[in-house]
């Protein structure tokens, strides 16, 4: 479409004639042209997708993907930026859906999905993250921002991947150390508190700038003179049918110093492989974190809020029909204010090593409840050894309940740490590497 003026987004282009839409005839200048079409995929910007995912070689295509988000989220270009074709496009910097910048920003981006379970030959399109200082995908200021179909793939992949990092035969290394799940020649901010190697950040710029901080942003010239820091937070972002794999952390949402308004984070159908943390939740306004039929595998800890931010992540809500798969640790989180009730429903272990660890803090008025689910703890073996307790808690606990479900393949004794008070175990079957010592605790209510 011809316009009257230099549009100041980057899909723009100047043609030779000098006539302009008035009529008139521009005798110094050509005339300027912006993006008028209702589809916009990367490919229109600039990108190419020639990337080889194994090696890591290709165009870089960030300024690109960039410049087509930027005209989409700030200028309306198109209803979503589309990635049409299966392609795998190398990027050297975050991408920003949104600056956190005046008014919130809402943005749609698609693709076709995960094909088959998510192996890299699978996955649709895929982004190579290659840089380990700062998120994949950076949201802020967002509303209502959803990712869908586009998968992601960082530099932290082949270090858990040639260490065979949570396989139920061992790993190379001591993989039931958390440290050992960083790739030692990432960025040194890569395994920090403000500043980790996430696929997606969710407001990663709000709040006060930390000491340890991510990278300057190079912000677009439309935006004027921006701050780093002190950014305006999400609300309401939805990611889905993608795959991540090969980061510090899947999803950190809130990676800094601020309390901001609810982050209300979804995901739904998303497959996380080869990540040390699968969720780092670390706002107190995060009200519930929604994570329904996600797969994860090769995991140090699938959900986190007292690793990553103010350590003081709200987790509440329910989390439907999750598969984990060759995952050390379930859980590890900090109770009191920054815990509500959380309900994990219809969850299939395989491969644990623990439960996982409750911290210190102040008595929590929801608790955690296990309805149903299979809990196989296949990598307690030889090759890695038993832990001390399957479930670690320090006092005072919040409450935890075993409601139906099973608990299998665990060696010896299946230490859970809590008190008679904050226990409750209802019909569920408890079956040992030793099959004839299995038994099943009743409910006190019903008998059963």
């Amino acid at each position: 479409m011809r316009v009257s003026s230099r549009p100041m987004h980057a899909l723009r282009f100047r043609s030779m004639d000098r006539y302009l839409p008035s009529g008139l005839i521009d005798s110094e200048n050509g005339g300027w042209w912006s993006w008028a079409d209702n589809v916009l995929t990367p490919e229109m910007a600039g990108a190419i997708g020639d990337a080889d995912i194994a090696n890591w070689s290709g165009t870089d295509d960030w300024q690109a993907i960039q410049d087509a988000l930027d005209a989409h989220i700030y200028f309306h270009i198109a209803s979503e930026v589309c990635f049409r074709q299966s392609k795998t496009y190398r990027v050297t910097k975050p991408l920003h859906l949104g600056y956190g910048v005046g008014r919130p920003t809402c943005a749609r981006v698609r693709g076709p999905g995960i094909a088959r379970r998510g192996e890299n030959s699978f996955s649709g399109p895929i982004i190579l993250c290659d840089f380990s200082n700062a998120p994949g995908v950076a949201i802020q200021g967002g509303r209502s921002v959803r990712w869908k179909g586009v998968g992601l793939k960082g530099r932290n992949f082949a270090h858990l991947v040639n260490n065979h990092m949570g396989a139920v035969g061992g790993a190379s290394i001591d993989d039931t150390l958390g440290p050992n799940w960083a790739d030692p020649s990432l960025d040194d901010r890569a395994d920090t508190r403000y500043a980790p190697y996430a696929a997606f950040a969710i407001d990663p710029y709000a709040g006060a700038r930390p000491g340890t901080s991510y990278p300057d942003v190079s912000y677009p010239s439309f935006l004027g003179t921006v701050a780093q820091y002190e950014k305006a937070s999400s609300s309401d972002t939805l990611i889905s049918d993608a795959w991540i794999g090969g980061f510090v952390v899947a999803l950190a949402d809130q990676p800094c110093r601020a309390r901001g308004s609810g982050v209300c984070t979804k995901l739904q159908r998303v497959v996380i492989e080869y990540c040390k943390y699968g969720i780092s939740v670390g706002n107190t306004q995060s009200r519930n974190v929604s994570i329904e039929d996600a797969s994860v595998r090769r995991a140090f800890c699938f959900l986190t809020n007292k690793t990553c931010e103010t350590k003081s992540g709200v987790c509440r809500g329910s989390i439907l029909n999750l598969s984990l798969i060759e995952c050390l640790n379930i859980f590890s989180l900090v109770p009191g204010h920054c815990f509500g009730q959380l309900e994990i429903v219809n969850l299939d272990a395989a491969g644990l090593w623990r439960i996982g660890d409750i911290a210190a803090g102040a008595p929590s008025a929801g608790g955690l409840i296990f309805r149903g689910g299979r809990f196989d703890f296949a990598s307690q073996n030889d090759a890695r050894g038993v832990p001390a307790k399957m479930l670690d808690s320090a006092n005072p606990a919040i409450n935890v309940k075993f409601d139906g479900g099973q608990l299998k393949n665990f060696r010896s004794v299946a230490m859970l740490d809590l008190t008679c008070a904050d226990l409750e175990i209802n019909g569920t079957d408890f079956r040992p590497a030793d099959a004839r010592d299995s038994w099943r605790f009743k409910s006190p209510q019903t008998g059963v």
